[in-house]
């Protein structure tokens, strides 16, 4: 699996234990309503660090689950 897949799988499980939508989080993160959608679906290759941080401290996920390289093994 490709880094980035392996990231976009890790918010989306993160999204539906928090049973929150990327539009809701996007819009409580004051970020573009359909900007996480689209990096999720594919559409977007990559988010800032910036972003990247919101979500690690909004969704509890360890920073460097988001980042390529990151981790190497999944974690639930």
């Amino acid at each position: 699996m490709r880094e980035v897949d392996r990231i976009r799988q890790r918010i989306q499980k993160a999204l539906d234990k928090a049973d929150l939508s990327p539009f809701t989080l996007a819009r409580e993160l004051r970020w573009d309503r359909h900007h996480l959608a689209e990096y999720l679906s594919g559409k977007k290759d990559s988010l800032k660090v910036e972003k990247l941080m919101a979500l690690s401290d909004r969704l509890g996920i360890p920073f460097n689950e988001l980042v390529p390289g990151g981790a190497k093994k999944e974690t639930g």
